[in-house]
């Protein structure tokens, strides 16, 4: 007879706990996604149950359209609001490891090269949302004004003439990409999101963990097949740190984004 399935919660009971408590406390957990494991004899599933179905088949489409590229869990099947997907084994990628590094780069040049379609500046709201994201972050006083005036001049300056737009992983963090047998996989299926400014995804990998030097990785990721970021990075990372301070602020950790990542991008223009 077929054996029933065991359910396990993803989140340990001390997390769950905290954020039970940060709920009476008042603070949003704005990631409203449920996320469990199932476990039969030979297979382990995870379970994700999204706030809206609308969601649940915006991750379904990107899922169901990568299916062969190894870059997501593969998807089983969703019904409404959840999806299950085959749960990968394999080791969070090692920063200091260089076949983990090179796997991480195929990950990224085999993201940017799904769907990639250039559009010119002026086809785009980019720079309307770097700029109120920027005052915002002055009006709040996160950002100084005299920094936050340099920070939209830089936009200004580094703005290119067309931009790379396609598939990102906006979530990059080292505990959400594991290495598995065919490769680098982005575990954390809702951070897939189509028709973004490519190097978003990279730039908070950059943030985080990934500290190898930006020309070396750029260059590499044409190498392997993806297109040619060179000339719009640097307007994505602002793009990026500006975004995630932004979103940051308003689930109210905004600590998220050191000063000091501004700093540096403002040091490297400003000599």
């Amino acid at each position: 007879s077929m054996k029933r399935a065991r359910r396990i919660k993803a989140n340990p009971p001390w997390r769950r706990l905290h954020q039970t408590w940060q709920r009476l406390l008042g603070h949003e957990r704005y990631k409203s996604n449920q996320v469990s494991f199932l476990e039969f004899v030979h297979q382990r599933y995870k379970q994700v149950r999204f706030p809206s179905v609308a969601e649940a088949r915006r991750v379904e489409g990107i899922l169901r359209s990568t299916a062969g590229s190894g870059l997501f869990p593969i998807l089983v099947h969703r019904l409404e609001s959840t999806l299950w997907v085959r749960f990968v084994a394999g080791t969070n990628v090692n920063a200091t490891d260089p076949l983990h590094l090179d796997a991480v780069y195929k990950f990224f040049a085999t993201l940017y090269a799904q769907r990639p379609r250039q559009l010119a500046l002026t086809e785009t709201d980019v720079p309307d949302r770097l700029r109120v994201h920027i005052e915002t972050l002055a009006e709040v006083g996160q950002l100084a004004d005299a920094r936050a005036r340099r920070l939209l001049e830089l936009g200004s300056e580094l703005e290119p003439e067309s931009m790379w737009f396609g598939l990102e992983y906006v979530d990059s963090l080292q505990k959400n990409l594991i290495l598995a047998d065919t490769g680098v996989v982005g575990i954390d299926i809702e951070a897939a999101w189509d028709d973004q400014l490519l190097g978003q995804g990279l730039a908070k990998a950059r943030l985080r963990w990934l500290h190898q030097p930006t020309g070396e990785i750029l260059d590499r990721l044409i190498d392997l097949g993806a297109p040619d970021l060179r000339e719009q990075y640097p307007y994505a990372e602002l793009m990026f740190l500006a975004l995630y301070s932004i979103q940051s602020l308003f689930r109210g950790k905004p600590g998220r984004v050191p000063p000091e990542a501004f700093n540096a991008l403002l040091a490297q223009y400003d000599r």
